[in-house]
């Protein structure tokens, strides 16, 4: 009787970290749920398919924007082609049709904000913060 090869062992063990490895590098889109919200960074705005593909916690999460889709930046109302890529949303989908994103909340710019100079301590007084 032969013996079994070896060889086999290691690559039917390696073969799931592998294929885990592949697929974190060619992740797929997963639509959100109705009536759910979805907090993420905006990685593409595709405005004549009305899609936002979002990084949620690690997953890329598609949103359908409908025409009803209302954007909020603050206290105000905003469009949806203030939307830039790795904008910090937080979304609220619709539980009714048109299933799609209900309120896209702006939290967070794309673009950094100006560093801001933390409290020092005086240099007559030093245990004073200023």
């Amino acid at each position: 009787m032969p013996r079994p090869r070896r060889a086999a062992l290691p690559v039917l063990l390696l073969g799931p970290v592998i294929a885990a490895a592949c697929a974190r590098d060619l992740a797929v889109a997963v639509p959100a749920a109705p009536a759910s919200r979805v907090a993420g960074d905006v990685r593409e705005i595709d405005l004549h398919a009305n899609r936002l593909t979002l990084l949620d916690a690690g997953r890329l999460r598609v949103v359908e924007l409908t025409p009803s889709t209302v954007v909020r930046r603050g206290q105000s109302n905003g469009s949806i082609q203030e939307l830039k890529k790795g904008d910090r949303v937080v979304v609220s989908m619709a539980a009714s049709p048109p299933y799609g994103a209900r309120v896209i909340s702006i939290a967070g710019s794309a673009t950094p904000s100006p560093a801001h100079p933390s409290p020092t301590r005086s240099r007559s007084h030093p245990h004073v913060k200023l």
